[in-house]
């Protein structure tokens, strides 16, 4: 009788009593049996490594073991081999299909559908799920679920009837969002503060505020924010700080979060030393180490903190810049361009005692020209309309700080935004060219998002204006040249910008009637009209009418304004511009004083201006320098059909000097504007007419002095304010940033709130005989949202804090698209 020997395949390997007919070879096969395979046995046996005649091996089978389950999904559940005579053997595999679904349903899913499910979990396309699976999966919808905030989402499964399906049923829970967040430990950074640096600030899991919920809570977001936190400290110079997760407690059944974390913030870290070496190892500095040296503000003994390095590092950028070593563009190795710290911080050792030496890596890079300015993703705008916003040329030298001030122009426009997050886009690069001494100056617009068409309509209540209604349609970067294709497609076209755009023009139509002010006005500017780039002759016309119901009577004005202007450069224009106007004075009351009685009815007032300008200001909202200075004459004449001869010359000017920028760069400026105006009466006229004098008080234009009603700023006669043939007023303000956003690949923060405190002074006067000067101070928020850059608004809030009996008090003004 023969020894028989049997074995179990477990996996890992066979488990096998030892076989007397074993001789040192591998055992022939003499019959294979399958059990389970149903109608799969012959396509099993087809696979099979293993033949009927042919050698048996453990790496056979192994083989075949792994084909059967991922190419027939066939699982070998158990392997048993009998050893026969004369050295061979009889198989026998209990074999068994692995379960698998072709359909998967969710239930209790209401955050997210089906198809945003399966996208998540990878199940596209024709489903093979296997019971091994299941479990997986489960669990990776559950942390889908708590990526959104739910931090309780449980998952269970089951399976269908006919053995095809698997049905997931998912209880989602609460979405949980952070309600507070307490900090301990943190003795120099407090956890949240109105203005100022904050641990928030650096967090994710940002705690709600007033009406505003606070962020979703997730295990991933409070594992970076302790990175976040912990980083946030090293660029204070606690370079010992350890951030840690204490205690998460929920409330409100589950909905909300508190989150409590443990600070050891160690010692702050002080600068023991100052230097500047190259990055590359062997190379030099060209420029004199005294020079270098002094262009930084960090000295030893100051805190150790990341805002005064990246302060520094911009300014050893701008001062390279100047000299024609453009910063190198992201990514781009090539040793021409100028680079500091180019491993993301500077070099620092740590001798001990809380201390660090700080030395700035610097590859200087070489002094280059332009060799030519590109203009890239205006699909819609001309080249030539940007190009007069860039201050450089070819041949000039590569000025870093020239090319910023371009953008900052560009930006200013309001015409250039990025559709993809709706705020405002212009960059430039400096890049390679086959000369070392040669860069492109490319600068990148992109035109996407509403753009440059605008349609407001609105009102409000001001105390200047009373109640009143806004209709606004305006059109920048208009074009009257592009014309739509047909009369029956021109509406959707011209909204669809793909008519009348692109050509730099301004075109405004605007209607505000109100309770105490009204105002109806048509503007056109053509900056270009022949296309001469910078030496340029600009052309605009204007149209307007307005009333005013005062306490005291009513006005009427009209004006009708062509204007001619001639640019020398980029800074300095002419002007000459005819004004046919006529005002109008109705209900003055019972008993008027004689000036105006004199000024009742409808008299036409004509002119002729002729002015110049200067003007090197980028960007009004958040310029860190320049001036402007407008100067102009304009004679009021019967020759040209008014009723009036008067000279009335007139002083306007400005200036942004710079105090300091922050570590985002954005600049804190000091401004000064002033205005200077007197009428000089000619021929028979004895005295200015009441409506042509001079006021001041209000929020806006050459009589502003906010604190103070409109008009609100002058001597008073028989409920009539005085006025003045003479005046003059003036306004300094420390402008300073409030918020600022990052844009997709630009460096530069762009700024979108902006404050101010000011201080307004003026007086009125006939001749040289001047008033009381009228003295206000306040405070401002100007704004400029990122997606309507075109549209800023200004809030100021002022008191008169030199002021005469009868003067109106003003306390809150605004501005809409105007600064």
């Amino acid at each position: 009788m023969a020894f028989v020997a049997l074995a179990l395949w477990a996996g890992a390997g066979w488990v096998a009593a030892a076989s007397p007919q074993e001789s040192g070879g591998d055992p022939i096969i003499q019959e294979i049996v399958i059990e389970g395979a149903g109608d799969l046995e012959a396509e099993i046996r087809r696979s099979l490594a293993l033949q009927v005649g042919g050698p048996f091996s453990s790496r056979l089978l192994e083989r075949d073991e792994e084909i059967l389950k991922k190419k027939l999904r066939v699982l070998i559940l158990e392997t048993r081999r009998t050893d026969l005579p004369d050295g061979k053997v009889r198989l026998h595999f209990s074999v068994a299909p692995i379960p698998s679904y072709s359909r998967v349903v969710f239930r209790g899913n209401d955050v997210f559908t089906r198809e945003e499910l399966l996208l998540q979990l990878g199940l596209g396309g024709a489903l093979a799920l296997e019971d091994a699976a299941l479990s997986r999966y489960g669990r990776a919808i559950v942390e889908i679920y708590r990526q959104e905030g739910h931090a309780f989402a449980e998952v269970d499964w089951e399976i269908g009837e006919a053995g095809d399906e698997v049905a997931f049923q998912i209880q989602e829970g609460p979405q949980v969002k952070i309600q507070r967040v307490e900090f301990v430990g943190n003795a120099s950074l407090p956890g949240r503060r109105l203005i100022g640096a904050a641990l928030t600030d650096a967090m994710e899991s940002k705690p709600g505020k007033l009406f505003f919920p606070g962020a979703v809570y997730s295990e991933e977001s409070v594992a970076r924010d302790l990175i976040a936190l912990e980083h946030f400290y090293q660029d204070f110079g606690f370079l010992d700080a350890a951030v840690t997760l204490e205690k998460v407690e929920f409330e409100g059944g589950g909905e909300d979060a508190i989150l409590r974390f443990r600070v050891e913030e160690g010692e702050p870290y002080v600068v023991s030393k100052v230097e500047i070496l190259p990055y590359r190892e062997g190379g030099r500095l060209l420029r004199p180490m005294e020079e270098l040296l002094g262009i930084l503000t960090l000295e030893p003994g100051q805190p150790f903190e990341m805002a005064r390095i990246r302060a520094n590092e911009v300014a050893l950028r701008k001062h390279y810049g100047r000299l024609g070593h453009p910063t190198a563009p992201p990514m781009n190795r090539s040793e021409g361009f100028f680079r500091v710290n180019p491993e993301g911080r500077p070099r620092l050792r740590y001798p001990g005692g809380g201390q660090v030496e700080v030395a700035f890596m610097v590859e200087e890079g070489r002094r280059m020209r332009i060799r030519k300015v590109l203009v890239e993703g205006n699909t819609l705008t001309k080249d030539r309309v940007i190009r007069r916003d860039i201050l450089l040329e070819p041949g000039d030298l590569a000025d870093t700080a020239l090319a910023v001030r371009s953008q900052r122009r560009l930006l200013g426009r309001g015409w250039f935004i990025d559709a993809q997050d709706n705020s405002p886009y212009v960059n430039f690069q400096f890049r390679d060219t086959p000369r070392e001494d040669e860069v492109d100056l490319a600068f990148m617009v992109r035109e996407g998002g509403r753009g440059t068409r605008t349609f407001n309509f609105g009102g409000g209540v001001n105390g200047e204006y009373g109640a009143f209604l806004m209709m606004n349609l305006k059109f920048e970067n208009f074009d009257i040249s592009d014309l739509p294709s047909s009369f029956g497609s021109g509406l959707g076209e011209i909204f669809r910008r793909e008519a009348f755009v692109g050509g730099g023009q301004t075109l405004k139509v605007q209607a505000t009637p109100g309770a105490r002010w009204s105002r109806f006005s048509f503007n056109f500017l053509e900056p270009d009209l022949f296309g001469d780039h910078i030496d340029r002759t600009a052309f605009s016309l204007s149209a307007s009418r307005g009333y005013r119901f005062l306490k005291s009577h009513e006005e009427d004005r009209r004006s009708y304004r062509p204007s001619l202007s001639r640019n020398f450069g980029r800074w300095m224009s002419i002007y000459l511009a005819p004004d046919v106007g006529r005002m109008t004075l109705v209900n003055p009351g019972a008993s008027p004083p004689d000036f105006v009685e004199d000024a009742e009815g409808a008299h036409d007032v004509n002119s002729l201006t002729f002015g110049a300008r200067w003007n090197t200001i980028d960007d009004a909202f958040s310029d860190r320098k320049g001036l402007r200075a407008n100067f102009s004459l304009a004679q009021f004449g019967k020759w040209m059909g008014g009723e009036y001869d008067f000279l009335r010359p007139t002083l306007d000017f400005g200036g942004y000097f710079p105090l300091w920028e922050d570590s985002q760069g954005r600049a804190w400026s000091l401004v000064f504007e002033g205005t200077a105006r007197r009428s000089l009466a000619q021929g028979d006229l004895a005295s200015i007419p009441y409506l042509e004098r001079f006021w001041l008080g209000g929020h806006s234009g050459h009589g502003q002095l906010r604190g103070f009603d409109y008009r609100g700023a002058s001597d008073v006669q028989s409920g009539f304010p005085l006025g003045g043939d003479s005046s003059w007023r003036s306004s300094l303000e420390l402008r300073f940033p409030l918020s600022s956003t990052r844009r997709r690949e630009v460096v530069e923060e762009y700024e979108w709130v902006r404050g101010a405190f000011f201080v307004d002074s003026g007086a009125l006067g006939f001749g040289n005989d001047f008033e009381s000067t009228r003295v206000s101070a306040g405070f401002g928020v100007r704004i400029r949202f990122p997606a309507m850059p075109h549209i800023p608004i200004a809030l100021d809030f002022g008191w008169p804090i030199k002021s005469e009996d009868g003067d109106d008090a003003r306390h809150f003004s605004f501005d809409i698209g105007l600064f």
